[in-house]
């Protein structure tokens, strides 16, 4: 018991209740009770989905022409997206969910109509996203597929939990919920809305001991260095989860077995990311990194001398910003040239962030051709 308080509700509400008989507590023994309900939660189907596997990052060396290292970072648990969305559509929960959108509409006693935006299924993005894959392309292997096509409107949570009040014991779980669930549902404890993907681990005490021995300015840039890899490794653990399953399920739908017994072509789609501020530091661009990783473009061209010496600020001294900007977005694409300015944002030199943020101000201000196509 942690308070006197949950000691009297502990006499008031269980012990002195009508329901509740004493005989019940002969022969109680707490370590027994407790192996019990270990072998209980081992035996559940909720622990076997989720797996273990590592997740290798690349520290850099801190010397030009010297390529990074690559660490292995072990304890990621998780569960497989398509597995994931799989349940939720197949359990009782997906009673709930709304398949078709719709705008919902409020009429006064007037007769004046007015919009009402209360849920993500009655938005105009999830409304879009619908018709979108009405027309998407059909499976390779099922192309007289004729399949009620659905969208699996994800809602992704990150938060950095600390479990004690002493101690240094934390965990870092990413879940979802389901935008096909109205909020009030959602917000239910004991609806099963929440569905647990992964638990990232942190950087374990032996990687301080392999970069002190790998980077040359361990020394002097220990923080800049730990930043950098903590965010390399969240996006590690993305660019994992959205593995090559669920990047078929995201082009083509996946086939699902709904609570109703009705199969449906499930489309996956992103619809929000919501962190406390650790998280949105480290996932700054992480919302870019998804979109390239689902948009297959994994292999991004090399960089190119000028946009390369924009990112390290080498030519900041000796050109003007505006042969630096008309320099990258003619040789860039806007993706890439957003990409590199986000990276430059997150980083920890205060020059390299004000040359991110003049670069930026200046192309939308002018209004470079590139910048039309935003």
């Amino acid at each position: 018991m942690k308070s006197d308080a949950e000691v009297n509700r502990l006499v008031k509400d269980v012990l002195l209740d009508s329901n509740f008989k004493l005989e019940d507590l002969r022969g109680f023994n707490v370590a027994r009770e407790n192996q019990r309900s270990d072998a209980a939660e081992k035996k559940s189907p909720f622990f076997d989905s989720f797996q273990t596997t590592e997740i290798n990052i690349e520290v850099p060396s801190g010397i030009t022409g010297v390529p990074p290292g690559t660490f292995s970072v072990p304890g990621l648990l998780y569960r497989k997206l398509t597995a994931v969305i799989h349940a939720a559509f197949s359990s009782p929960l997906a009673s709930h969910f709304h398949f078709s959108p719709f705008k919902l509409f409020h009429r006064s006693p007037s007769g004046e109509e007015e919009r009402i935006f209360s849920e993500v299924y009655n938005s105009d993005t999830f409304i879009k996203e619908h018709d979108n894959v009405q027309c998407a392309p059909l499976p390779p292997d099922q192309q007289d597929c004729k399949l009620e096509r659905v969208l699996a409107a994800l809602m992704v949570w990150s938060d950095s939990t600390h479990l004690t009040n002493f101690g240094t014991a934390k965990l870092w779980p990413i879940y979802f919920f389901f935008g096909n669930a109205s909020k009030y549902i959602s917000g239910q404890p004991n609806s099963g809305a929440c569905q647990h993907v992964a638990y990232i681990p942190s950087l374990p005490d032996s990687f301080q001991d392999f970069a002190a021995s790998f980077c040359s300015r361990w020394g002097t840039q220990k923080k800049a260095l730990m930043t950098h890899c903590r965010r390399e490794l969240m996006h590690g653990v993305w660019k994992f989860l959205l593995d090559a399953d669920f990047i078929h399920a995201y082009k083509y739908g996946m086939v699902v077995k709904c609570a109703d017994g009705i199969e449906r072509q499930v489309y996956p789609r992103f619809f929000t990311y919501s962190a406390d501020y650790p998280e949105k530091y480290v996932d700054s661009i992480c919302s870019w990194t998804i979109e390239l990783i689902l948009l297959s473009e994994l292999c991004l061209p090399p960089y190119k001398t000028k946009a390369f010496a924009l990112a390290l600020g080498v030519s900041f001294r000796n050109q003007k910003l505006t042969r630096l900007v008309q320099s990258v977005t003619v040789n860039f694409d806007f993706k890439m040239f957003c990409l590199i300015m986000f990276k430059l944002l997150v980083t920890q030199s205060t020059t390299l962030q004000r040359l991110s943020l003049v670069l930026l101000s200046i192309g939308f201000s002018w209004q470079l051709p590139l910048f039309r196509h935003w």
